[in-house]
């Protein structure tokens, strides 16, 4: 088997486990906002208003805050949706960043090894 098939399988490998992670993530999130917007609608107002522009907005800054911080984390399901997100973000990130180094790797190899 040729080296470039190996960096292409591990990328492709990588760019999977980033891309299942990022929809883990997404759908918890979109469960912790509704059940945010449902049940602790002040909270939710909070982390999705932007200056000079309402509630309903995306902010992922204070999205991460929140994931990370220790506001609402007596409640039972928020802190289980939280927990579940802080898992599977450090996948994600090592997965596309991971696949970044490998297409790296790659274009590196073909530049100076390929056709020689």
């Amino acid at each position: 088997m040729n080296i470039l098939w190996i960096f292409i399988i591990v990328a492709v490998s990588f760019i999977a486990i980033g891309f299942i992670s990022g929809l883990y993530i997404w759908v918890n999130s979109l469960s912790l906002e509704n059940y945010l917007k449902k049940f602790k609608y002040e909270r939710w107002r909070h982390l999705t208003s932007i200056k000079f522009i309402g509630p309903g907005q995306s902010n992922p800054i204070g999205w991460l805050r929140y994931i990370y911080g220790p506001e609402d984390n007596d409640d039972a399901i928020v802190l289980r949706r939280k927990d579940k997100i802080r898992i599977a973000l450090p996948y994600m990130l090592t997965g596309f960043g991971a696949a970044f180094v490998v297409f790296g790797l790659t274009y590196f190899y073909l530049t100076r090894f390929h056709n020689r």
